[in-house]
């Protein structure tokens, strides 16, 4: 692999010339320092965060393989499915865990909506908030007493029971750490290793807003960061949106499964999304092998194979590398003199003995992804970069030539020129403000035409998704079991539950299906943004160049050398902000959960004090009046639903309109005009210099000979 161009030391070596130009020409060279600062600037476009996701469903071994690759085991593994804690890694000469907590606002809102589905209510009047005792101990006493309807098939309590179990379970060790607004802990040194109780522990982890480890000997180049995302498999909606967000800033995905399951449903949805995110490309597959399950590499090969089948209808070609996730990490701890249990020595002896696997599996994947960093960083700022140093070489090269070649002989024929060069210049001066206000109507003209292609996907008065949605709205249907309705006193808390559990399919269905819409709608009409704005920008510069050309032609005649004007590029970052998540950006959730559940228990108070729900309870077949309360409750949630998707509709299409696309045209259109008023600054600029230069003295112009004939050397030998 060839190195990048950001550790190819082209950079420092262009702006080193430059800098040198500067201090030994001094006045000659200023009106070049846009393109010095510009050179000088480039190093930190390399710098940027490169984010590499490792994603998979759970247990697929997401978190045994970055410990792999880190080379330490620094994550802890086997967290829980109740949690989703995004673990970002990245280099550091320290070691240290950073962990923010999540506020009481987002703790209550989560225990709360968990506490709906189980059907506990607080009393009359009462808020919910875990940091009551007497509602903790009244909560777990609830939930002690819940039936089989709330124990799933192995056993253990379903998700919302579990979450509120964690939450009751961790209290006591986490509650203190916690202020209104979140909190924020960090572990150095010897204490790195309690992040563990944090991201590994379901009791703790319910409580984690964030987990960030830093690193010393991080084993990426570059600033670099990897994230082990928790269980995209998740039962809860929110856990996978969080993902999601991470996925759509991530510039390479690791998408692990596991040889024991192969591509179960979870995967399949995996797929689906990122191939509809527009993610499917920058995505490698690991085949992480139970070594239990194979006797030989051909079997192996065998399963890797079948992976590349079943990958078939998402991308033609995946890039899949087999491995052992579990037995390469326990030969690098081996190897580093650590400790390992009786049972891991045990099956590194067994493996190493069959050698069921190629060897090299991790060597090769961790040799690809040192690849494909440098690729990808490539691919995005290396055309840019070399560009940039091409034209920058070529326009210093040009101003040392001019200082070369003039002297006090030529300074009679310069001046009597001058007036044509400065009518000249002024021709370019109009042209450029022709140019400027034609692009600026161009980009009001390509706003309002994108503002309208918005509306008409995403407004609530007939947008095309937004038609989707509320016709989903409208008819969605969740699976809920029979609903014992005996206790009378227990009917609202039933009731509610209901509403929560229709919420969540809502909710889910936002995750699923809204988000990965919303995404591919937005990133197409962003790609028809860019081309127009590309190709009004180059349209309205015709009467500029032909400007240039008539000043060149004229400097020329002087024997002055004028660069060609050439169309600038654009910083490839510009018009890439973050595409938001449709369901990240809706109602608040606390505001809308208060909202819905009040709401609904007004709803329901009148029927209840009116009777109605009391005389369908007690029909001759209470089965029968149990399925009409439960299609009521559904109904009536529904109402509610329909109410916040509108609003979020609304929301969101402001948001991409004005917020996103609106003011990406308008970087757009801020650099298209910054960059050209650089280039004819350059370019005009040349006669200044020369005149600059004809008022040096004879010892001046004396000493600046061997500078330039250095310097122009030194471009040469620089390949420029």
């Amino acid at each position: 692999m060839t190195d990048s161009i950001f550790d190819s030391g082209e950079i420092e070596k262009l702006a080193e010339i430059y800098s040198r130009a500067r201090e030994g020409l001094g006045e000659s060279t200023s009106t070049l320092d846009g393109w010095q600062r510009r050179v000088e600037s480039l190093g930190d476009l390399g710098s940027r965060t490169f984010k590499i996701a490792v994603a998979g469903t759970v247990k697929s071994g997401k978190t045994t393989l970055v410990n792999t690759l880190l080379g330490d085991d620094l994550l802890k593994r086997g967290a829980g499915i109740v949690t989703s804690v995004v673990t970002r890694v990245r280099g550091n000469h320290t070691l240290d865990a950073l962990i923010k907590l999540k506020g009481w606002g987002e703790i209550n809102r989560e225990a709360s909506d968990a506490a709906l589905f189980v059907g506990f209510v607080t009393d009359e009047g009462e808020t919910f908030d875990l940091r009551s005792e007497s509602m903790r101990g009244r909560l777990s006493e609830y939930i002690s007493s819940l039936g089989e309807e709330f124990l799933g098939d192995d056993g253990t309590y379903e998700k919302h029971a579990a979450l509120l179990l964690a939450m009751l379970d961790g209290y006591d060790r986490v509650a203190s750490l916690i202020t209104h607004d979140g909190g924020e802990l960090t572990y150095s040194g010897d204490d790195f290793h309690r992040h563990k109780e944090f991201s590994g522990d379901d009791s703790m982890a319910v409580f984690v807003e964030d987990l960030s480890l830093r690193i010393p000997d991080f084993p990426l180049k570059g600033d670099t960061e990897i994230a082990d995302c928790q269980g995209y498999d998740s039962p809860n909606p929110r856990h996978r949106e969080r993902v999601q967000q991470y996925l759509i800033d991530s510039h390479l995905i690791v998408y692990v499964v596991s040889s024991r399951v192969g591509l179960r449903d979870a995967d399949l949805r995996f797929l689906k999304d990122i191939e509809r995110l527009g993610l499917i490309k920058q995505t490698l597959f690991v085949l992480n092998v139970d070594l239990s399950e194979y006797e030989a590499a051909s079997e192996v090969e065998g399963a890797r194979a079948r992976l590349a089948r079943e990958l078939r209808p998402f991308i033609e070609v995946p890039e899949i590398i087999a491995l052992s996730a579990l037995r390469a990490l326990l030969k690098k701890l081996d190897g580093a003199g650590a400790k390992l249990t009786k049972k891991e020595r045990l099956l590194l002896a067994l493996w190493d003995e069959e050698d069921a696997l190629p060897s090299g599996g991790f060597d090769d994947f961790s040799g690809l992804l040192s690849v494909r960093v440098g690729e990808r960083r490539e691919d995005e700022l290396a055309g840019l970069v070399r560009s940039t140093l091409s034209k920058a070489a070529e326009v210093l090269r040009l101003r040392l030539k001019n200082l070369q070649k003039f002297g006090g002989s030529r300074g009679e024929a310069l001046e009597a020129g001058l007036d044509s060069m400065s009518d000249a210049r002024e021709i370019i001066a109009r042209s450029f403000k022709t140019f400027e206000g034609a692009l600026t109507s161009r980009a009001q003209t390509i706003k309002t035409q994108t503002y309208s292609r918005v509306t008409g996907k995403f407004h609530p008065s007939g947008g095309s998704i937004a038609n989707e949605v509320m016709a989903y709205v409208g008819t969605m249907k969740p699976s809920i079991a029979s609903i014992d309705f005996s206790q009378k006193e227990k009917l609202f808390a039933k009731l509610a539950g209901v509403q929560q559990k229709v919420r969540e399919e809502f909710h889910r269905y936002k995750v699923e299906t809204i988000n990965p819409m919303a995404v591919e709608t937005i990133r197409e009409i962003w790609g028809d943004v860019t081309e127009e704005m590309d190709a009004a920008a180059h349209d309205s510069a015709s009467l500029v160049i032909e400007a240039v050309e008539g000043y060149r032609s004229l400097a020329m005649d002087l024997g002055i050398e004028v660069g060609e004007m050439e169309l600038p590029e654009l910083e490839a970052s510009i018009g890439k902000k973050k595409v938001p998540l449709f369901s990240a950006v809706t109602v608040p959730a606390a505001e809308a959960s208060a909202k819905h559940l009040i709401s609904f228990a007004s709803h329901w108070s009148v029927k209840m004090a009116t009777g109605w729900a009391a005389k369908l309870l007690s029909k001759r077949d209470t089965d029968s009046g149990s399925d009409q309360l439960v299609s009521k409750g559904v109904e009536t949630a529904r109402e509610l639903i329909a109410e916040e998707a509108r609003s979020a509709l609304l929301h969101y299409n402001e948001h991409v309109k004005y917020q996103l696309l609106g003011k990406n045209i308008d970087e757009l259109l801020s650099s298209w005009i910054e960059n050209y008023r650089e280039t004819l600054d350059v370019l005009t600029g040349e006669v200044d210099s020369i005149l600059n230069a004809l008022d040096a003295s004879r010892e001046e112009l004396s000493r600046r000979g061997p500078i330039i004939e250095e310097l122009l050397s030194e471009l040469d030998a620089a390949g420029y």
